[in-house]
């Protein structure tokens, strides 16, 4: 999971606090917009988790909280952290994406779930993002320190903390977006570039923790933080459905894999040695660049895309999206923006033959961000 965070999948089971659909007549998207405060307290993780994005974008929520928990919890923190580092994830956004698949409206729901993981386990297993039972062994040995360190802020008062402090903030900017959004086809944009059905239901959580990420969970839904202005939450939603395009069980995803891996370029920028962005496999490069890429053509068909696309992607996390600069340009120039189709085997195509790679990867990536902003990626 990364810092768009590849979080991903299937409708959960249980649905849980107040949501509202809006219906536009000739629309094919649905809006849902709330909130959850078990996958709040997960983000809190992520926000106590140092070194992190989050932990740098709540400072006062930071020195609270980690004020408060025990060594013992901290110490059962750090093993998370580093258990997650090593499958190359961010923790907070991971821990938010196992706990959707079950109930997820409260902090003692969410514990409980990591306590007793088998529900996690069943519906995580009817996803596309569900690698084997080897991998979900790897996942649940930190599921008890999970459990352990929600468990004792639930203790510190956190549901209270949270009702009194965050939860009439976001209930707020609800009504707002429920009105702005609902004029909005997200989905009959998006469906033309995508090779399965999309669910015309976005689910919009919001969030009081999820700073810096838009961060996609189990089903149609996705996290935002609730101080986001109503512009960034569309492009968080154009973003997040398009994960996964590198879907694990197709037979182009290997493929792509396999040559890209081997482009020297990307392995530069995978060799930095800062990863404090969440970005820790060229794997995570290309699955963000490309949905970075689709994210901004539907953004732009919509009326709510970035004015400057070069200067986004050379200033965005230190320039390293080089290969979402390449894809939007090859996109334009194939036709695959005009025409539509299937990202993953078009990415495919592109890559057997050579269109984005090399030197043709380059060249399509110069011609958004310029050559300046690759000089450091090919010395």
């Amino acid at each position: 999971m990364n810092r768009r965070t590849l979080l991903i999948l299937l409708s959960a089971g249980s649905f849980v606090l107040p949501m509202t659909a809006t219906h536009a007549r000739s629309f094919k998207t649905r809006w849902k917009i709330g909130w959850q405060q078990g996958l709040d307290a997960c983000l809190l993780l992520g926000v106590l988790s140092t070194p992190s994005l989050q932990s740098e974008a709540y400072p006062e929520e930071y020195r609270y909280w980690q004020g408060r928990l025990s060594p013992t919890g901290k110490d059962a923190l750090a093993r998370v952290r580093k258990a997650i580092d090593r499958q190359g994830g961010l923790l907070g956004p991971t821990l938010a994406l196992w706990a959707s698949a079950t109930r997820s409206d409260s902090i003692e729901a969410t514990r409980a779930a990591f306590a007793a993981p088998e529900g996690i386990r069943t519906k995580l297993s009817t996803t596309e993002f569900w690698g084997s039972a080897e991998e979900w062994n790897t996942k649940a040995a930190y599921f008890p320190d999970v459990a352990a360190v929600l468990a004792e802020l639930a203790t510190l008062r956190f549901a209270d903390y949270w009702n009194s402090k965050k939860k009439p903030l976001i209930e707020t900017k609800v009504v707002r977006l429920r009105r702005e959004l609902s004029q909005i086809d997200l989905i009959g944009a998006q469906q033309r570039y995508v090779g399965r059905p999309l669910d015309p239901v976005i689910e919009i959580y919001l969030s009081a923790f999820s700073e810096p990420h838009g961060i996609r969970i189990v089903g149609q839904r996705f996290l935002t933080s609730f101080d986001y202005p109503s512009i960034i939450v569309k492009r968080n939603a154009a973003h997040e459905i398009f994960h996964p395009v590198m879907v694990a069980a197709r037979p182009e995803t290997p493929r792509v894999v396999a040559r890209l891996s081997q482009e020297p370029i990307l392995m530069r920028i995978d060799a930095r040695a800062d990863k404090s962005d969440g970005y820790r496999t060229i794997t995570a490069l290309v699955e963000e660049g490309m949905t970075q890429a689709l994210e901004n053509l539907v953004s732009r068909q919509l009326g709510f895309g970035r004015d400057d696309l070069g200067t986004y992607w050379r200033e965005q996390d230190g320039g390293i999206h080089v290969f979402a600069a390449a894809a939007f340009d090859a996109m334009v120039q194939s036709g695959f923006a005009a025409i539509g189709g299937d990202a993953l085997s078009w990415l495919d195509l592109q890559s057997a033959n050579g269109n984005l790679r090399a030197d043709k990867l380059v060249r399509h990536a110069e011609a958004i961000i310029g050559s300046e902003a690759l000089r450091k990626w090919r010395t």
